[in-house]
């Protein structure tokens, strides 16, 4: 592993308020740079908002960049 990124979430999308964590996914990308592989652990906070809005995962970089391409 040569880096590893933790994605958090601190409000509730839906009303903004505090979020608590009950879990957390993995999620792994590799990188193919000349002569070198480099392997990134993302790892993926989940939140639950106490009001009741549901539960909802921290946004990851390649979910950001998937939305954005996928406009």
């Amino acid at each position: 592993m040569d880096e590893e990124v933790t994605h958090t979430l601190r409000e509730c999308p839906c009303c903004e308020g505090p979020v608590e964590q009950v879990g957390e996914e993995e999620r792994f990308t590799e990188e193919l740079i000349p002569a070198r592989m480099r392997v990134t652990r993302h790892r993926i906070g989940k939140y639950q908002c106490p009001a009741g809005c549901g539960t909802f995962s921290a946004p990851d970089l390649l979910q950001i960049i998937w939305d954005y391409a996928t406009v």
